[in-house]
């Protein structure tokens, strides 16, 4: 190789690294903001479908049962402290001493303290000892199984043989069977449709 193609070469290598020090070394006014990723896409640690879960009180007996098209086991991560999971279709039939509540949703969010927050078309249904069918639309329904309780501050519809019920929040004590409306109630009451 002779001299000149070397010096060429030399040159155009040092002026390579040279704007490349420059470059990497340069404000942002000059080079402009580097996008980075920040919702990196979180990966479960493992994936269940078709689940049936089976949860007892304390004394042995069934307390409620959690089935879900698809679940996921997440680790704790940025957004959230502690291990969580996620549900696709989930329903919660709650076996009280009664007749079950049956609650159905698109999805479900199950923190580790098991905490379900049912979210998307929620639809809670209830059929009584007298065979009275209740049923209650809303957008999202908390769930707290060891407490035996649901509330929403969301919009909420309840509709059986006695009317149409409508409100903004509801809390239900499901084993003492006892609903309350937080605010904005509103409701038609049709008493004639139940048999004497």
């Amino acid at each position: 190789m002779s001299v000149y193609k070397f010096s060429f070469y030399a040159a155009a290598l040092l002026i390579a690294v040279g704007a490349l020090l420059i470059f990497s070394d340069s404000t942002s006014s000059i080079l402009g903001e580097v996008e980075q990723e920040t919702n990196a896409k979180i990966s479960a640690y493992a994936v269940a479908r078709d689940t049936d879960t089976q949860y007892f009180n304390e004394d042995g007996s069934l307390s409620y049962t959690f089935k879900a098209a698809e679940l996921k086991h997440y680790r704790p991560n940025d957004e959230e402290a502690s291990s969580y999971s996620t549900a696709k279709k989930p329903i919660i039939e709650f076996v009280g001493q009664t007749n079950p509540w049956e609650i159905e949703a698109q999805k479900a969010h199950v923190s580790n303290e098991r905490i379900i927050t049912m979210s998307e078309d929620v639809i809670a249904q209830h059929t009584d000892l007298n065979n009275m069918h209740t049923v209650m639309h809303t957008q999202e329904l908390i769930f707290e199984p060891e407490q035996k309780l649901a509330y929403t501050n969301k919009p909420v519809t309840i509709v059986s043989p006695l009317g149409k019920v409508s409100a903004v929040g509801m809390i239900a004590d499901l084993q003492q069977r006892k609903i309350t409306l937080k605010s904005k109630v509103k409701g038609l009451h049709s008493p004639e449709k139940i048999n004497p």
